[in-house]
C-alpha cells in the first residue's frame, strides 16, 4: 500500500468513529430526555436514560454504592466484580 491508501484508511477509520460516536451521544441523549419526560421509572430503558443523563463523576459514584450495597448484603468480592462487570462475547442481560 501506498502513503496516500494507508492516510486514507486512516481518516476513513477516523471518521466512521467520529459517527458512531456522534450517533451514540444523540442515542443517550435522546433515553435521558424520554426519561426525564416521565413522572416514574417505568422500564430498564428508564433506569438506562437516567444513567445515561449523569455526569461521569456522578457514574462512578453510583457504582461505588452499588458496590457498597452488595458488600453489606454479605457478597465476597469474587462475586461482587462478576456481577459488576459485564459478560465478555454477549449483550449485558439485565
Amino acid at each position: 500500500m501506498t502513503k496516500k491508501q494507508l492516510t486514507s484508511i486512516r481518516e476513513l477509520k477516523r471518521k466512521m468513529a467520529m459517527d458512531s460516536a456522534k450517533h451514540t451521544r444523540e442515542y443517550k441523549k435522546s433515553e435521558f430526555e424520554k426519561a426525564m419526560a416521565k413522572d416514574k421509572v417505568e422500564t430498564h430503558g428508564d433506569i438506562y436514560g437516567i444513567f445515561c443523563g449523569l455526569s461521569k463523576r456522578a457514574m462512578e459514584v453510583s457504582a461505588l454504592c452499588r458496590i457498597e450495597t452488595l458488600a453489606v448484603m454479605g457478597y465476597n468480592p469474587k462475586r461482587i466484580i462478576e456481577l459488576m462487570e459485564p459478560k465478555k462475547g454477549k449483550a449485558h442481560e439485565d
